[in-house]
């Protein structure tokens, strides 16, 4: 009995982020694999628009190519 109690206090201490957090992750995740990556390189602009509506702060001559692996769009 102890010990479930234990590994229970344990699982609750592991999540370090907010339901919100999760949420917008995975949003993110689905949009980076649907829509960010298949597009042509030449879509920098549609890149950056992604990146800005998940809260990047970008420049304006910044050039994002589809290989490159975000997974923090909201840190950059």
């Amino acid at each position: 009995m102890q010990n479930e109690i234990n590994n229970e206090i344990i699982i609750r201490r592991k999540r370090s982020y907010s339901l919100s957090h999760y949420l917008l992750r995975y949003c993110w995740i689905l949009v980076y694999l649907l829509f960010f990556r298949p597009g042509p390189r030449i879509f920098f602009f549609w890149r950056i628009f992604l990146l800005r509506a998940f809260g990047a702060k970008i420049g304006k001559s910044v050039r994002v190519e589809p290989s490159v692996r975000i997974e923090f769009p909201w840190n950059l």
